[in-house]
């Protein structure tokens, strides 16, 4: 926080000294700025808000789980040591960040839909083996199980973020 206070007060004091773009200066000046931005796209584009919705909740919840849950659960629920259920969590974190931009290329090149819709499928379809693959005991099958989830968390991610910016 003590680093991020003088970096907010600095972006305040560029945000008041710039000027807007000569776009939204045109805009502002015909008049056709929104009053109630918000509102106005919840109004038009009330469809893309509610996709938009959903899909960040599932981004949001699905790392949340292998990023802070899992490790949680591997300790505690299933006794592993925390050691193992980090070290699992970070093999499963760097194998998302390596898929993530090659997941990101294959939805320039075949859609974002199809990536998103096959990481979703995957998410759905391999979280009941994999928590059961956990209970084993093993380590290295946890951390199987993690990178198991891990990779259509990255499929995911790699068209989400563009696919938000589409919206």
């Amino acid at each position: 926080f003590l680093i991020a206070l003088p970096l907010g007060i600095a972006g305040l004091y560029l945000r008041m000294r710039l000027d807007d773009t000569p776009e939204f200066i045109r805009l502002e000046r015909s008049g056709e700025v929104a009053a109630s931005p918000l509102r106005e796209t919840f109004r038009t584009g009330r469809r893309a808000m509610l996709i938009l919705g959903g899909v960040i909740v599932l981004k949001g919840v699905a790392h949340w789980v292998l990023q802070t849950y899992m490790v949680s659960h591997l300790s505690r629920t299933l006794h592993f040591s925390a050691a193992e259920a980090f070290t699992a969590s970070t093999i499963c974190m760097a194998v998302v960040a390596v898929v993530i931009p090659v997941a990101g290329l294959l939805s320039d090149k075949v859609g974002r839909k199809p990536v998103m819709i096959l990481g979703a499928a995957g998410l759905i379809v391999l979280a009941w083996p994999a928590l059961a693959l956990m209970t084993l005991g093993n380590a290295m099958l946890a951390v199987l199980a993690m990178v198991a989830l891990g990779i259509p968390l990255a499929a995911y991610d790699g068209a989400v973020n563009a696919s938000m910016a589409e919206l």
